[in-house]
């Protein structure tokens, strides 16, 4: 019975001490829209801001026409959008909102985006995990604290603003969190529905985004199979093979893959579109604490990856604080 009691008070601990990081963490959230892009854009009704840049009106325009256009098969099609050529939710828009606004759009104003809320969720959503992460990992203090600004605020995420579909980079975290969930505490049957929660979210988002948390599945079924010794070779790849075949079929019902002809589109943006070996430490234009090196072109923006100077700091003296320790352990004689 005391055991119990303990745990129970235990649990409320940490659930209080969660919330209560949960309210800080959306309060400076807040406090940062308000500074860098004014609370309005989180009103679904205003879009001259979106309109305003072409990357984020091009989903708009997709959704305007989407949500007046009947059903029809595949569902995620909005064919009046490039017409005649016609479109798919996956060329420009999020499909998962997507279609879960469509059936409400005769309630919704007519001047409407949710790009804005979005982007709160999103950030909401990574402070979220961001906690998680450190409970699970057993960072504590200010240390959690310390991690979770940094990730709510790295430079990575902030600069995928202009790419509303790649601003959910929560999905990276929320699959660390699932993959670390220890089988003994949390049944398996548990880690593989929400791993599978999120892989189908996360292709309902967006193709990049789902071939990261595609990667961390491989992960977690290979580590439940050969280090947790919790499922059998033949349960991991059924389970597996659910995962993909489930999504497979959404992703057909939606339009993203056809087995019917499609227009001889072409693109232009190879090895052009690419990431310089130096982008983890260069800011391309962005810090004001390092300087910008050369880099090949704008076209390598859209490989940023710019951790910031305050993640470089805290890496280089995790890394010289480690050293420092061994260093002392080899030197410092041996206890009796």
């Amino acid at each position: 019975m005391n055991r119990e009691l303990m745990n129970i008070r235990s649990r409320l601990a940490r659930n209080e001490s969660r919330y209560l990081h949960m309210i800080v963490a959306i309060i400076g959230i807040l406090v940062f829209y308000h500074f860098r892009t004014g609370l309005s854009i989180l009103d679904p009704r205003y879009i001259n801001w979106v309109i305003d840049n072409v990357e984020l009106a091009n989903g708009f325009f997709s959704f305007g026409f989407f949500r007046y256009q009947p059903w029809g098969f595949p569902i995620g099609n909005v064919d009046n959008y490039f017409y005649p050529l016609g479109a798919n939710l996956y060329t420009s828009d999020i499909p998962l909102l997507a279609l879960i606004l469509k059936p409400f759009s005769p309630l919704l104003p007519e001047r409407f985006q949710y790009i804005g809320i979005w982007y709160l969720v999103c950030h909401v959503l990574q402070a979220w995990f961001s906690i998680l992460l450190c409970e699970r990992l057993n960072i504590k203090g200010f240390t959690k604290i310390l991690v979770v600004f940094f990730l709510l605020f790295t430079p990575v995420l902030l600069s995928r603003a202009i790419h509303p579909s790649l601003f959910c980079q929560w999905m990276i975290l929320a699959a660390l969190w699932v993959y670390f969930l220890d089988p003994a505490t949390t049944s398996v049957k548990k880690i593989v529905r929400y791993q599978l929660i999120l892989f189908i979210i996360s292709g309902l988002v967006f193709g990049y985004m789902w071939a990261m948390v595609f990667g961390f599945s491989v992960a977690l079924f290979l580590r439940l199979w050969l280090v947790d010794k919790k499922i059998s070779f033949l349960k991991a790849v059924l389970s597996f093979s659910l995962h993909v075949g489930i999504m497979i079929t959404l992703w057909f019902v939606i339009g993203m893959i056809s087995l019917n002809d499609t227009p001889p589109f072409t693109a232009e943006g190879w090895g052009g579109f690419t990431l310089n070996l130096n982008s983890i430490f260069n800011p391309m234009n962005t810090g004001s604490v390092l300087p910008t090196r050369p880099f090949f072109g704008l076209q390598q923006l859209e490989g940023y990856n710019y951790l910031g100077a305050g993640i470089l700091l805290v890496i280089i003296l995790c890394v010289v604080f480690g050293l420092l320790q061994k260093i002392l352990v080899r030197i410092s004689p041996e206890k009796s």
